[in-house]
This record gives structure tokens, sequence and C-alpha cells, in this order.
């Protein structure tokens, strides 16, 4: 029996596209949450160091966001938009990173 590699590389280009599209999704609902964030929580965002979504990034910034989703402590807020908007990020990211594994997977199959 013979492996059909066009499969795989089907496979790997439907993976890219999945992770361009959560990508979109994963940006949209980081801003939703920084806008809410900085609207109605304005201490928790000076908290953050006062992340916006391009301008003023940098890594600890970054890494403040996302802890502070991972741990879940948007939950503390009580802001129900925002426990929503930081369950959909939490779930975005875990997809993302099955959809890289798995395109790692398949890119790592294919034989050049």
């Amino acid at each position: 029996m013979e492996f059909n590699y066009g499969t795989l590389g089907l496979a790997a280009i439907l993976l890219v596209i999945a992770m361009v599209i959560l990508f979109v999704l994963i940006i949209v609902a980081c801003a939703k949450a920084l806008r809410i964030i900085k609207e109605n929580h304005e201490s928790t965002w000076r908290e953050l160091g006062s992340p916006t979504l391009v301008l003023n990034n940098s890594i600890s910034n970054n890494f403040r966001f996302y802890r502070y989703f991972m741990t879940r402590r948007y939950r503390e807020l009580g802001d129900q938009e925002l426990d929503r908007i930081g369950n959909r990020l939490i779930w975005l990211g875990v997809a993302y990173l099955f959809v890289a594994a798995g395109l790692f997977v398949s890119v790592w199959l294919i034989p050049v």
C-alpha cells in the first residue's frame, strides 16, 4: 500500500488556512478584551502595562496580558462580557496550538 503525499500536502494547506482564521479571531478577541478592560476596568488596564493592540506592545506587556487571561484572573472583575471573551480567547489559543502542532507534523511527514 502506497502513502498518498498529495493528501498530506492538502492537509498542510488546510491547516495553514485554519491557522490564519484562528489568528484573525484571536486578534479580534484581544482587541475586544483590551477595549473592555481599558473602558470599564482602568486600574486593571494600568496594572497590565496599559497595553494596546499594536502601539504599546512590549514583550512584558504581552506576557502580562496573556498570563492574565490564561490564569483566568479576568473572572475576578465580574464582567460577563469580558468573561465570555476571555473564555473564547483561551479556547482559540488552545485550538491554535493544536492546529500548529498538526501543521508541524504534516510538514515533517512530507518528504523533501
